[in-house]
C-alpha cells in the first residue's frame, strides 16, 4: 500500500529529488495543490446539497476548479519549471473565478472571495515576481468586473435570489478552507525544511570544529619533529670541532631546506583555516605602498638574482599612493605574488610593478611577468587550495596555497585580487585596495624607502651575555637534548623535567625561597600536567612574594586561541616550534641575570 509521502515523492520531479531541500518545497507546493482540489471538491458537494438542480454550466466550473489544480502539480512534476506552474494554476483559477462571478451577478457575485486565496498562496510561496503579475492580474479582472456590471453587460444571475446567503456562506467558508489547509500544508514541509537545515548547520559547525582540531593535532604532532630536525640541522652546521666537508654541510643545507618547506606547508594549511572559520583578524591602517613593496622585494631580491630575474619598480610611484591595508598581511601578499613572477618566470626574465588610482576610490598594484602564461583550460582553478595548475611535475617548489590564501587576505581588507594571462607572453596578477586619499591631502608623502637584497644571515654565535639558570620542562626526549645541547653550548646552565608536575616540585615553595632559575621555558601539551596549568600554579604560589620568574612558551600549539591561553595563564612570552635559534637568543637576551647560575638542582 502506497503511503501519503510517496504520492507525493510521485508528483517531485526527478532533479528535485536528490536536493532535500528543493525535495520539501515540491511536496509542500504539491500538497498545497492538492488540498485546494479537495476543498473544492467538498465545496461542490456542499453545493449540490444546497441547491438540486446544478447547471451543466456549473457542474464544469467545478470540475474545471477540481482538475486545474491537479493539472499543475503533474506540470511541474513533468516539466521541473516550478514557478511557472504555479502561474499557470494561478491563472487558471482566476480565469474560472472570473467567469463565475461573471455569470452570478459581477462584482456583487458571491463567487468573489474565491479571488483571493490565489493571491495568499502565491504570496506563501515565497516568489515575489509571480505575486506581483499575479496581483495585476486579478487587478485588472476586477476593474473589468466592475465596469461590466455597472454597464449591465454581464448575463443574468442564473442562482436564484433567495439561496444567496447559502451561497455567500459557502463561497466565504470555503475560501478561508483552502487558505488554512494550503498554509498548513506549506508551512508542515517549510518546518520539515529548517528542521534540515539546522541539522545541516549543527553538522557544518561539528565538522568545522573536528578540522580545526584534526589541524592543530596534526600541527603540533608535526612541528614536534620537525623542532628536532631543524635544530638538528642548526646543531650540525655550527659545529665546526671538526669541521663538516663541503658534501656534508651541502647534505646540511637541504636538510634544513626540506624542513623549512615541510614548516611552511603546514603554516598555510593552518593559515588558511584560519582564515575560513573566521580566526583571523585584520587590522586597517593608511600606509604608503612603498612600506609593504621595500619589505616584500627585499625578500625576493635575492631569489631574483639568484635566477637572473631583473625586477623594474618606481618605489617613489608608489610612495605617491596611500591605501588602506593590513601592512603585515599586505606584505605576505606582495611577498607571494612576487615570488611567483620570479619562479614562474623565463629564465633570464623580467618582472615589471606598476601602480597606479583606478576606479574612484581604489588603487591597482600591477605585477606582471614575462613567464609562459597560464593556459586557458586552466585559469579557472588558479585561486582554488592545493592547485598548481599543472606545475606538480616541475622541479618549482610550492604547495598551492598561497593565491588561495592571498585572495581571501585582500577580500577582508576590502580589496580585489585578480590576473590576466596569455599562453606564451606572461601573467599580469593585479591587487585593488581602497585608496586613502582624501579631498584635503594629508601632506607630503612618505619619503622613498630604497629595497635592497639583505645580506647573508650572520653565523649564530653564542651571545655575549652572563649565563643564565635555565629550566626546560619539555616531554619530548629529542627535543630535551637538542634544546639542552644549545643552551649548554652558550654557556647557561640548564635542568630538564619532564612534565608540570616536576617543574612544580624543582621549584619548590616559592614563598619560601626564591627559585634557582632565571627562566623557565615551558612546553604545553605533557602528561600528568601541562603547561598552562603549571604556569597557573606558579603564578598563585608567586602571590604575595614579590617574586616573578620569568616563563616562555616554547610549544608546537601554534594557533591563536593557544597564543591568547598561554598569555591568560601568565606566561611571559611565546615561542612556536619549531625553534628558530636566533628567535630563541632574542628572548634570552631580553632576561637579566641574577647570580642563580650553579644553585639549580635536580630534584
Amino acid at each position: 500500500m502506497r503511503t501519503k509521502g510517496d504520492v507525493l515523492d510521485l508528483l517531485v520531479p526527478p532533479k528535485a529529488r536528490e536536493d532535500q531541500r528543493r525535495r520539501l518545497r515540491h511536496r509542500g507546493i504539491a500538497k498545497s495543490l492538492l488540498s485546494i482540489s479537495g476543498v473544492v471538491a467538498i465545496l461542490f458537494l456542499a453545493y449540490i446539497l444546497v441547491r438540486s438542480d446544478l447547471t451543466r454550466q456549473e457542474g464544469l466550473l467545478f470540475a474545471t476548479a477540481i482538475l486545474s489544480p491537479i493539472l499543475g502539480a503533474l506540470f511541474v512534476r513533468v516539466t521541473g519549471r516550478l514557478e511557472l506552474g504555479l502561474f499557470l494554476t494561478n491563472m487558471a483559477g482566476i480565469g474560472i473565478v472570473a467567469f463565475w462571478c461573471a455569470i452570478t451577478g459581477g462584482i456583487t457575485s458571491v463567487a468573489l472571495p474565491w479571488f483571493l486565496p490565489n493571491l495568499f498562496l502565491l504570496s506563501t510561496f515565497g516568489s515575489k515576481r509571480m505575486l506581483i503579475s499575479t496581483a495585476g492580474v486579478l487587478l485588472a479582472v476586477l476593474v473589468l468586473l466592475f465596469e461590466a456590471t455597472l454597464r449591465g453587460r454581464l448575463p443574468v444571475n442564473q442562482a436564484p435570489a433567495s439561496l444567496t446567503p447559502e451561497f455567500t456562506f459557502l463561497s466565504i467558508l470555503s475560501s478561508v478552507a483552502v487558505v488554512v489547509v494550503a498554509a498548513v500544508a506549506v508551512t508542515s514541509e517549510r518546518e520539515k525544511s529548517k528542521r534540515l537545515l539546522y541539522e545541516a548547520k549543527n553538522a557544518a559547525e561539528a565538522a568545522n570544529h573536528a578540522k580545526s582540531v584534526f589541524l592543530a593535532s596534526m600541527s603540533h604532532e608535526l612541528r614536534t619533529p620537525l623542532n628536532a630536525v631543524l635544530l638538528s640541522a642548526d646543531l650540525l652546521k655550527e659545529d665546526q670541532n671538526p669541521p663538516l666537508s663541503p658534501r656534508q654541510s651541502h647534505l646540511v643545507d637541504q636538510l634544513h631546506q626540506g624542513g623549512e618547506l615541510l614548516l611552511g606547508l603546514v603554516n598555510q594549511v593552518l593559515q588558511l583555516s584560519s582564515i575560513e572559520a573566521g580566526k583571523v583578524t585584520i587590522s586597517i591602517e593608511e600606509i604608503p605602498l612603498s612600506e609593504p613593496f621595500s619589505n616584500s622585494l627585499s625578500l625576493v631580491l635575492p631569489l631574483a638574482n639568484l635566477r637572473q630575474i631583473q625586477i623594474h619598480f618606481d618605489l617613489e610611484q608608489l610612495s605617491n599612493l596611500r591605501v588602506l591595508a593590513d601592512p603585515v598581511q599586505l606584505r605576505s601578499v606582495l611577498i607571494n605574488i612576487l615570488s611567483n613572477a620570479v619562479k614562474y618566470n623565463a629564465p633570464l626574465g623580467q618582472v615589471f610593478i606598476n601602480a597606479r588610482r583606478v576606479q574612484p576610490g581604489m588603487v591597482r598594484i600591477e605585477i606582471r611577468d614575462t613567464g609562459q602564461g597560464i593556459p586557458e583550460h586552466l585559469q579557472e582553478g588558479m585561486f582554488q587550495p592545493f592547485n598548481r595548475l599543472g606545475a606538480e611535475g616541475t622541479k618549482i617548489e610550492g604547495t598551492g596555497l598561497g593565491l588561495s590564501i592571498s585572495a581571501r587576505l585582500i577580500r577582508m581588507m576590502s580589496g580585489n585580487l585578480g590576473f590576466d594571462s596569455l599562453q606564451g607572453q606572461g601573467s599580469t596578477f593585479w591587487v585593488e585596495l581602497v585608496d586613502a586619499r582624501t579631498a584635503s591631502q594629508d601632506g607630503p608623502p612618505a619619503p622613498a624607502v630604497a629595497a635592497r637584497a639583505p645580506e647573508d644571515p650572520p653565523p649564530i654565535n653564542p651571545p655575549k651575555v652572563a649565563p643564565l639558570a635555565i629550566l626546560i620542562v619539555e616531554d619530548h626526549p629529542i627535543n630535551q637534548q637538542l634544546l639542552c645541547q644549545t643552551l649548554e653550548k652558550w654557556g647557561h646552565q640548564v635542568l630538564v623535567v619532564s612534565n608540570g608536575a616536576e617543574a612544580l616540585e624543582v621549584l619548590g615553595d616559592l614563598q619560601v625561597r626564591p627559585p634557582d632559575f632565571d627562566v623557565i621555558l615551558m612546553d604545553l601539551l605533557m602528561p600528568v600536567m601541562d603547561g598552562l596549568e603549571a604556569t597557573r600554579r606558579i603564578r598563585q604560589m608567586e602571590v604575595g612574594s614579590g617574586r616573578h620568574i620569568p616563563i616562555v612558551a616554547v610549544t608546537a600549539c601554534v594557533m591563536d586561541e593557544d597564543r591568547n591561553a598561554c598569555i591568560q595563564a601568565g606566561m611571559d612570552d611565546y615561542l612556536p616550534k619549531p625553534v628558530k635559534i636566533r628567535e630563541l637568543m632574542k628572548r634570552l637576551e631580553r632576561i637579566p641575570p641574577s647570580g642563580r647560575v650553579g644553585r639549580a638542582e635536580a630534584p
